[in-house]
């Protein structure tokens, strides 16, 4: 036995009744240089018990020790492959995994070396624990990284907003994630709110900004705090940050400003509706007075006529701007069977979007209360829409009826309870967000002889009957919209 073996045995035979968790063990890398497995060289006392089923060291020399004990894999292998990916000691707080400490924290760290690693495991005082368990209980997604911006310790609630629970010694580029101004621009490194709050050395509060996990994820809306932790002699050490999900806060405060917005703009078009209304009334009793002429008999009488019908145009363009207003209405209210209305209208809706590509799909859903005219009107006009979108292109146009309960909105004006929805959904091209976004306001259009009054004057409408319009769209994969009316009885 050489000096060097002799002098390891000693070592190991000193490290055999520590109260830590110690072990020793070869890195068995791939053809890149990442991390596959550890062949164990030595495991003290403590680290027997605790991870490997209390086996004797005999038994366990030379084993591969995630392909052995798998259920040791969890966080610890990214600690692991990081820490020896980096070439500097990690460390992190994690949950017992082995069967004896399975309900404690431990504290861990990973030291490596030229070809191996050397692994601690702390039990954690109870005070610790509690510490640790409050910071896990956290319903705020929270991190802690060090000066260097590297991840140390984060709770739950930060792992499932981040989407990864292997943060130990990792920065946020390299777990795949990014953050966006409001207006969508990445975030360089340095200006993120905890890069800001480690350079300047102090807090960063209320910062909004998007999270992008991956191409495929949705974006989430997040508020973030950032404090520096600074130590005895006022060194900052690293920096604790907080994220606040309020993706749906920010959904219903756009709801409500473009709710605002159709509704300002519902006003004007119901203000200049009343004033061409008062123009088109002075028109018409010139009309009348001519039609009762005998100027109608003699040359101009074909001119008259053309007449008439421009301002029976312009009316039916004035009603449109009522409705947009919520003033105008449609005729008197009823209560009407909605599948009755859709099953007697059908035989027009085919006729306008050829029968081949009309397809109808109804069940009883129940009455509503609203005028017929207004419940007509829109499926004509979402099915002539449908009809247009998909000039040129193969595809069907689906009506369907169903209900829906829903909790009530107040910032909507829409009450709790059970609703008719009818649905019209093609198989178009969709449109993009910014026309999603518009696709109610009136006045807008993408159609070059376009009013911009159809959909608009349908929203207005339903309002005006208790109900909504709701629009589903995405490019490529054509457009749903939903016409909703409170169920009666």
């Amino acid at each position: 036995m050489t000096a060097d073996a002799i002098d390891l045995a000693v070592m190991f035979a000193a490290l055999e009744d520590d109260p830590d968790a110690l072990a020793v063990a070869r890195t068995v890398l791939d053809a890149d240089g990442a991390l596959l497995d550890l062949e164990l060289i030595y495991a003290n006392r403590n680290s027997r018990q605790r991870a490997f089923d209390a086996r004797p060291l005999e038994a366990l020399r030379g084993a591969r020790v995630f392909e052995r004990f798998p259920t040791l894999r969890g966080d610890l292998f990214d600690l692991f492959a990081n820490a020896v990916r980096g070439g500097e000691r990690l460390g992190r707080v994690v949950r017992g995994t082995g069967a004896v400490h399975s309900q404690w924290w431990v504290e861990v760290s990973v030291t490596p070396f030229p070809g191996g690693v050397v692994y601690r495991s702390h039990n954690m005082r109870t005070s610790e624990v509690l510490q640790q368990g409050v910071f896990d209980a956290l319903a705020e997604a929270v991190v802690v990284q060090d000066v260097q911006g590297r991840f140390v310790l984060a709770n739950r609630a930060a792992q499932a907003v981040l989407g990864t629970s292997g943060f130990a010694g990792r920065t946020g580029d390299a777990l795949g994630f990014a953050l966006l101004d409001t207006e969508g621009r990445a975030l360089p490194p340095d200006e993120r709110p905890s890069a800001v709050s480690l350079a300047a050395g102090r807090p960063v509060h209320g910062a909004l900004l998007q999270l992008v996990r991956g191409r495929d994820e949705p974006r989430r809306w997040v508020r973030i705090n950032a404090e520096p932790l600074i130590g005895e002699r006022g060194e900052i050490q690293g920096v604790v940050t907080s994220f606040t999900d309020v993706t749906q806060e920010r959904a219903l405060e756009e709801s409500v400003r473009r709710m605002q917005r159709l509704e300002s703009m519902g006003r004007v078009a119901a203000a200049a509706a009343h004033d061409f209304n008062n123009v088109l009334t002075g028109i018409r009793m010139v009309h009348e007075l001519l039609e009762s002429s005998d100027v109608a008999q003699g040359p101009l009488a074909t001119d008259i006529v053309d007449l008439g019908q421009m301002l029976d145009q312009g009316a039916r363009l004035t009603g449109q701007l009522l409705r947009v207003g919520r003033e105008g209405g449609t005729g008197a209210t009823e209560v009407l069977d909605a599948l009755e209305v859709v099953e007697t209208t059908e035989r027009l809706l085919r006729g306008v979007a050829a029968p081949s590509r009309l397809q109808v799909e109804t069940r009883v859903v129940g009455r509503v209360r609203v005028a017929r005219q207004t419940l007509e009107q829109a499926l004509l006009n979402l099915v002539v829409n449908a009809r247009d979108a998909m000039a040129g292109q193969p595809g069907l146009i689906r009506i369907e009826t169903g209900t829906e309960t829903l909790a009530g909105d107040a910032e909507a004006d829409l009450p709790a309870g059970p609703f008719v929805v009818v649905s019209v959904e093609d198989d178009g091209p969709g449109m993009p967000p910014e026309v999603l976004e518009r696709a109610l306001e009136p006045f807008f259009t993408t159609k070059p002889q376009g009013t911009g009054l159809g959909l608009a004057g349908v929203y207005g409408a339903f309002r005006e009957a208790g109900g909504t319009v709701r629009i589903h769209s995405t490019v490529g994969h054509g457009t749903r919209v939903e016409l909703l009316l409170p169920r009666v009885g």
